[in-house]
């Protein structure tokens, strides 16, 4: 039986995709959620469209019609992966009205986010590994990093404009605050914590907020 898509999957269409999402688009997503329970199980090199359509129980001429090869299929699915992360991580900020409460927020979804999603982020450990070795991955990621740079700029912004947050070199503190945030996802999904996750967690958020409120 094929196995339906979620509300929250269907969510992030209308980032990857400008309009409401057709039955079209509706299909092209089984087929990224297929691509990643393969990525996930076989690997992405043993991941074909064989095994993509056998997962999603469509034929391998439909994946084709949608995805030229390979490599376009494993770019929609890192793009259609970072937009589920930023999406889990505006809906934690987006509740809170204080601004260092939605920089913790912010922080801590990001951590929390290797829990909930645990096969997305291991193919995003996977994307990682193939921005070192290829520059196609390597620019992709630049742009994402960018998208969330800005997005830690503008709320390290809005506390400067209440003066709680040190109003100088906001780029900076943003930066850093995102290495501290990128190096805790790697950390809690790839190693055994000295900690409980609980504790882990605490110490990202109170790091950032450090981060935060330092002036440099």
């Amino acid at each position: 039986m094929r196995k339906e898509i979620s509300k929250a999957q269907l969510g992030v269409y209308s980032d990857l995709f400008t309009l409401a999402p057709s039955r079209a688009q509706r299909r092209m997503l089984q087929i990224l959620e297929a691509a990643i329970r393969n990525y996930c199980t076989i690997g992405i090199e043993n991941t074909t469209y064989d095994s993509i359509a056998k997962t999603c129980k469509i034929s391998r001429s439909l994946i084709q019609h949608y995805f030229q090869d390979k490599d376009e299929i494993f770019e929609m699915v890192v793009k259609y992966i970072r937009v589920q992360y930023q999406q889990y991580a505006i809906k934690a900020f987006q509740q809170k009205e204080d601004p260092k409460e939605r920089l913790m927020a912010y922080a801590e979804s990001a951590v929390r986010w290797i829990h909930d999603y645990p096969n997305y982020q291991k193919v995003w450990n996977l994307f990682y590994y193939y921005c070192g070795v290829n520059a196609r991955w390597r620019n992709l990621e630049t742009e994402l990093v960018t998208l969330g740079h800005n997005r830690i700029t503008a709320l390290l912004q809005a506390g400067a404009d209440q003066g709680i947050f040190p109003g100088d070199h906001l780029s900076k503190r943003a930066k850093q605050i995102q290495v501290l945030i990128t190096g805790a996802i790697v950390t809690g999904s790839t190693e055994d914590l000295p900690v409980d996750f609980e504790e882990f967690c605490k110490n990202t958020v109170e790091g950032c907020l450090t981060l935060a409120l330092s002036p440099q």
